[in-house]
């Protein structure tokens, strides 16, 4: 069909599978940096989360492609958070890699090591969950509004010191 686009939200099939799209058919890729759940909620507060737009560079006929990735980021919301022009592999080495060691792995393994250490130290294991679990809660909010740098600002100098001695 003259015109038509495929969108992605998410760069992994062309660029891991080697999906192959005929070459009269736009490919655009529009990749909220958020779980789904959070694009909507941000969207339904009339706001957005940050999104990589990317244009495949064997699909683009008629040149269309970065303006259609665009309206399609805007229509989300992720105007009103960030919108960064990236590419499909960027975007799926980005997101691999928070998967892989950040949403699925350095969490967890701090998690354990954290309950271990406490449950260790004579606190009640249900306790040390909750202190983990809220823990996490605090960090991640803070990284949210304001990075790692309020993060940091958040911990008595104390604490400061023994993170940087730990990196």
């Amino acid at each position: 069909m003259d015109g038509a686009a495929l969108g992605y939200s998410h760069g992994f099939n062309i660029v891991e599978v080697g999906e192959q799209i005929r070459k009269d058919i736009t490919v655009v890729m529009v990749a909220p940096k958020c779980p789904g759940t959070e694009v909507r909620e941000e969207y339904k507060r009339g706001f957005g989360v940050p999104t990589l737009i990317a244009v495949h560079p064997e699909n683009d006929p008629k040149g269309e492609g970065m303006a259609i990735a665009k309206a399609w980021a805007a229509a989300t919301g992720g105007h009103r958070a960030g919108v960064l022009e990236s590419s499909f592999v960027a975007e799926v080495k980005s997101d691999l890699m928070g998967e892989q060691t950040i949403l699925c792995g350095m969490l967890q393994a701090g998690s354990l090591l954290c309950f271990d250490k406490l449950v260790e130290e004579g606190t009640d294991p249900a306790y040390a969950e909750k202190l983990i679990q809220f823990g996490w809660e605090t960090i991640t909010e803070a990284l949210k509004q304001g990075g790692i740098t309020l993060m940091m600002d958040r911990l008595s100098n104390p604490a400061k010191l023994r993170a940087y001695a730990l990196v």
